[in-house]
């Protein structure tokens, strides 16, 4: 994850064996691969930096057929899911334990991509609405501050509820994965 090639930098810049104790990582030594201790999940995801996708190439347009509205772009909100389904990759990934980031930092990234001339964004999180008031505030967010941007998530069907589908859909969710 994001502290891990942070801390793997840092260790590097210093020159010497000292990145080989870098948490997370896995290497050759003398012709034998060396794993790490695993590097925790991140716990607060408002201290990963917002991407900064001005360093995007200018020529590369992404494109994804579900998508309705031209630029568009992929963001995460959440990490994690408190379900252990069967098919599901996401508790081996990104753990059992769900952790978010604040309304406040989804909405400031949702404003900068609007201002980078966004449209739209398909959000990766494996469950967006798992918290029902997070969800409801960044919805009101939207609207409040009149973003026009349209998107699409991820959900799970016990997580969800007439009115919070009402409020994301005026707050421009076209789509939802289930």
């Amino acid at each position: 994850h994001e502290f891990i090639i942070r801390d793997l930098v840092r260790e590097t810049a210093k020159g010497g064996d000292s990145w080989q104790e870098v948490r997370g990582i896995g290497f050759l030594r003398d012709g034998r691969v060396v794993i790490n201790e695993a590097y925790p999940f991140i716990r607060d995801l408002d201290a990963i930096p917002i991407p900064d996708r001005t360093l995007l190439p200018k020529e590369v347009e992404y494109y994804n057929p579900i998508v309705k509205r031209i630029p568009a772009t992929t963001a995460l909100t959440s990490r994690g899911c408190p379900a252990k389904c069967t098919y599901c990759c996401a508790p081996t990934f990104y753990g059992t334990r769900y952790r978010y980031r604040s309304p406040e930092s989804v909405l400031e990234e949702l404003e900068l991509l609007q201002e980078l001339g966004y449209r739209e964004v398909f959000y990766r999180d494996e469950v967006f609405t798992l918290k029902r008031e997070r969800v409801m505030q960044i919805c009101k967010g939207i609207l409040e501050r009149k973003i026009d941007m349209t998107w699409i998530c991820s959900s799970r069907t016990d997580s969800v509820d007439k009115p919070m589908l009402e409020l994301m859909g005026e707050a421009g969710c076209h789509m939802i994965r289930f």
